[in-house]
């Protein structure tokens, strides 16, 4: 399972149906909100890149005002850069790398986002992170990628992986909340 193919509206509805249900069991509600929160916090670990300050009120309510509009004109470029050093030299996986550079020339996005990745070899791990934000917040899918779901799947896997919590995370959800505290 890709988790981060989860639209972020599909939670909140999923959400919303457990507070349902403990509504109609009438459970104490200091039970009912622990259990609640309890959920926020297993979400807040399988998205993993999506802060918890910025989730729960946003799964709660669905209101994107609460979330932040950073400045991913500076914030990716400086994280690719720290990941390019990091990995100087190294082997980086090249899957999807085409189908993510042809997806980003389609997107409307800043110049410093299209940019990111100047060298090929790059490419998949710079440009994942991004893909994955569209598509947790629904607006693309893996299909857009065009190439075989489990192929995707395999793929996204092993390219997110590369280098999870210094670039793929961090990168994932600014990408997440810039793209909900801007949609019109």
């Amino acid at each position: 399972m890709i988790w981060e193919c989860v639209s972020l509206p599909q939670w909140a509805a999923g959400l919303s149906a457990v507070r349902r249900g403990l509504d109609a069991r009438r459970l104490p509600d200091a039970f009912s909100e622990s259990l609640l929160l309890n959920r926020c916090h297993l979400l807040q670990h399988v998205l993993g890149s999506f802060g918890e300050n910025e989730l729960t009120p946003y799964l709660e309510t669905g209101d994107a005002r609460v979330l932040q509009k950073y400045r991913i004109d500076l914030l990716l470029p400086h994280l690719y850069q720290n990941l390019r050093h990091v990995h100087e030299g190294g082997h980086w996986p090249t899957e999807l790398g085409f189908a993510l550079r042809d997806w980003l020339g389609r997107q409307n996005l800043l110049p410093q986002v299209l940019t990111l990745s100047r060298a090929e070899y790059t490419d998949a791990v710079a440009i994942l992170s991004i893909f994955m934000a569209y598509v947790t917040t629904w607006r693309t899918t893996i299909e857009e990628l065009k190439t075989s779901r489990s192929y995707a799947r395999f793929a996204i896997k092993m390219v997110s992986d590369f280098d999870r919590m210094n670039w793929y995370v961090p990168a994932h959800g600014l990408m997440i909340s810039y793209l909900l505290a801007t949609q019109k």
